[in-house]
């Protein structure tokens, strides 16, 4: 369990926060704290952007880990004395496990500033073996199942989405970045089971609930839109809000949804493919 410190983590230099018994396995990939982490380009790349950027390597004992960098270069006073966002990552993932709902294991976490301005972070995860993200299962799998195999697939993820998304709301939690791609999809048996993941932006937050709120719920709506029915969507908000919930307070949260989603309508899914 990493120690979190608000509001950052050291005033200057890199440091490098590893978790018990990771050190040499880290050091493998060649992440030690003397070294600049945005050099590093190890195992194969998962997702590249200018600024961030996402690998996935395998240990010499077959374990995967995901390695993500974030380059604040020329940007440095975003972050002046606040917390990273490996900081914020790191803290989501703790917190949403001690809730309950299934996420990644941080490994190890690093901060480069200068003065309180933060450089770059990172963040090491441990890889979450044969799962596919959401919205990659839905497109690729889903879609084209048989209609037992489907419902049977649809009713697992949706009950556990709902149940999990009340959970961390119940708990003044958000993700703040809930798409279908920031869940995985697992099967064990006969029965679909799904993973939180890639929370940087997550907050406890006791005042403006309501906005992390609808942030959540809508982020989750844009691909629904085009994989679900009405009464399915309908039914989401109905699980998520559970038995005590009228059907005025369904019709109420139904409705903030959508006029969320209006100021910024989803692009449908395109299935001609």
């Amino acid at each position: 369990m990493f120690n979190i410190k608000f509001p950052l983590q050291h005033i200057h230099g890199r440091k490098l926060y590893i978790a018990d018994g990771w050190k040499e396995k880290i050091a493998e990939f060649g992440l030690t704290e003397e070294v600049d982490w945005l050099t590093l380009k190890p195992g194969e790349l998962a997702s590249g952007s200018h600024r961030v950027n996402a690998y996935k390597v395998t240990l010499k004992d077959g374990q995967s880990v995901y390695f993500k960098t974030y380059s604040f270069h020329g940007q440095y006073m975003d972050y002046f004395f606040r917390k990273s966002k490996c900081a914020i990552e790191v803290n989501s993932y703790q917190t949403i496990k001690n809730i309950g709902v299934p996420t990644i294991e941080p490994l190890a976490f690093g901060e480069d500033r200068l003065f309180g301005m933060l450089k770059s972070c990172t963040v090491v995860t441990l890889g979450v073996d044969d799962t596919t993200q959401l919205e990659d299962f839905a497109y690729k799998v889903w879609r084209h199942m048989e209609p037992a195999d489907k419902k049977k697939a649809f009713e697992d993820i949706f009950n556990e989405t709902a149940k999990y998304t009340a959970m961390i709301h119940d708990n003044n939690f958000f993700h703040y970045d809930l798409k279908w791609r920031n869940i995985l999809v697992k099967k064990e048996g006969d029965n679909y089971k799904t993973v939180w993941i890639d929370c940087p932006r997550g907050q406890t937050l006791n005042l403006r609930s309501d906005r992390g709120r609808m942030v959540d719920l809508s982020c989750l709506a844009r691909l629904a839109l085009s994989y679900l029915t009405k009464t399915q969507r309908y039914r989401f908000l109905v699980k998520y809000l559970g038995a005590k919930a009228t059907k005025e307070n369904v019709r109420s949260l139904w409705n903030a949804v959508t006029d969320h989603l209006s100021r910024r309508p989803p692009k449908p899914v395109d299935f001609s493919e």
